[in-house]
């Protein structure tokens, strides 16, 4: 699992692949760590990686900017085997690639043989709860940044943090963005 991969420029991610390569990995996952990433700009680098690399390549996308379904509906249409995805999108901070979402997405060749009804019951009865409680999701603070390739950590740290008001997280936003 490669992380980070907004911040890897290509002659990086060819070195790390070529290191990779030696140890003959089955798949290899590149993660957009901060959500940040444009399905053109991931299509770009897991193919490196699939190239360079003679693995089968997965993604493990963020939602930050609210592209984690299309950067991974993306990632098969290129040949990507390998696909994260909770139930609700489930993770830290904006979460990941919303499962109910991915299967009622595929195309008909892929659907006939899911029934997703028993997971979005469970979904609804299970995670609709966890998700109010513990609050993972998009909103306008993951989104800035990703937009400014920011850790979601920073945000879920001041996120949970009851001194912080909207606009010092708006101010540590930019601040962080210059640093």
């Amino acid at each position: 699992n490669i992380m980070h991969g907004a911040f890897l420029d290509i002659k990086t991610l060819k070195n790390i692949a070529k290191n990779i390569k030696e140890l003959s990995f089955s798949a290899i996952y590149l993660a957009d760590s901060t959500g940040s990433m444009e399905s053109i700009e991931y299509n770009k680098k897991l193919k490196i990686l699939a190239e360079e690399t003679n693995s089968e390549i997965g993604i493990h996308s963020h939602n930050n900017l609210g592209k984690a379904l299309e950067n991974t509906l993306s990632a098969i249409r290129i040949g990507s085997s390998w696909l994260d995805a909770t139930i609700l999108g489930m993770g830290r901070g904006p979460g990941n690639t919303d499962i109910e979402e991915l299967l009622i997405s595929l195309t008909p060749k892929y659907r006939k043989k899911i029934n997703i009804i028993p997971l979005i019951n469970h979904s609804n009865k299970w995670f609709e709860k966890l998700k109010e409680e513990y609050k993972w999701g998009k909103n306008r603070f993951y989104f800035l940044s990703a937009k400014y390739k920011i850790h979601p950590s920073f945000i879920q740290t001041m996120l949970t943090d009851s001194r912080y008001s909207s606009a010092e997280i708006i101010g540590a936003i930019d601040y962080l963005k210059n640093d």
